[in-house]
């Protein structure tokens, strides 16, 4: 064996995680799992990331809206150049709602 292969040797054992359970546990532990109808991964990745998964959730829906809204006002400014006329209180709308998810996001954040 090569010396880099003992260090991706060493690499791989630091980074390595293993918990042991009692025979009791390990029922239980498997009841649930057949319970939840679920693999040994999925059911410890969503423990684990449960939380972030939820965060990336809550971005894309916000990131979307704001899309949405962003193309409602490319609209109004292509109307606008074209000549044609727009009332401010529709452009004006659409920014307030713009402004009213960011600070409700921002809300959610904190919390």
């Amino acid at each position: 064996m090569d010396k880099i292969d003992l260090k991706n040797i060493e690499r791989r054992k630091k980074n390595r995680y293993s918990f042991y359970l009692t025979d009791e546990d390990k029922e239980i532990f498997l009841k649930k799992l057949e319970k939840e109808n679920t693999s040994i991964q999925k059911y410890i990745y969503k423990k684990v990331f449960a939380d972030e998964i939820e965060q990336n959730r809550d971005y894309l829906e916000l990131s979307y809206q704001l899309r949405k809204l962003g193309v409602t006002l490319n609209q109004y400014l292509k109307l606008i150049y074209m000549g044609q006329s727009v009332q401010d209180n529709q452009i004006l709308t659409a920014l307030v709602e713009v402004q009213e998810l960011i600070k409700g996001f921002k809300k959610g954040d904190k919390e």
